[in-house]
């Protein structure tokens, strides 16, 4: 699994977008949601033995994550 590491978006007004450009930052976007999907994880992991909802949450998020995730590689194979 290779990841590329997240950068803030380029200024809109610069450089013509060509598609690959394009699919870096949707893929830059879709890294960033799964590492704030993870560090949600990574709380509710925390909390786990406290609250017993945080399990409920848990099994709801880590497979949207996995997609998330899933997705990135996909388009970042494309390019």
């Amino acid at each position: 699994m290779v990841r590329r590491v997240a950068t803030n978006a380029p200024d809109p007004s610069a450089l013509p977008v060509t598609q690959q450009d394009h699919i870096i930052a949707v893929c830059d976007d879709l890294l960033r949601l799964g590492a704030g999907l993870q560090a949600v994880l990574n709380l509710l992991d925390l909390q786990g033995d406290v609250a017993i909802e945080c399990a409920g949450l848990h099994a709801l998020l880590a497979p949207l994550k996995q997609q998330v995730d899933h997705s990135a590689n996909q388009l970042l194979d494309q390019i």
